[in-house]
């Protein structure tokens, strides 16, 4: 570590609409970066193949629409447009 330089570790945060996310810095891209715990999750199940968004444009849906329940079997992939189509049909369907 250089002189000057503060090294943080991870941090829990809570995202706006209420997700879980871990804050870390990346050395590589000099930046803080995010991951999404259930990203986390269905990357784990291998419903994602990536963490990141970058490598990975599907969402990870929580299959019984709880947010805070990210055991990795109540997550699923699904591309950007199903994942809205559906949560639309169920908004105009409560």
């Amino acid at each position: 570590m250089s002189e000057g330089t503060v090294t943080v570790g991870p941090r829990v945060e809570f995202a706006l609409g209420g997700y879980v996310r871990i804050r870390a810095y990346s050395p590589e891209l000099g930046r803080d970066c995010y991951v999404y715990v259930q990203r986390l999750a269905g990357f784990a199940s291998g419903e994602l193949d990536s963490p990141w968004v970058t490598d990975d444009p599907r969402h990870a849906d929580h299959r019984n629409g709880d947010k805070w329940d990210n055991r990795p079997e109540n997550i699923r992939g699904e591309w950007p447009d199903d994942h809205g189509r559906r949560h639309r049909r169920q908004q105009l369907d409560a």
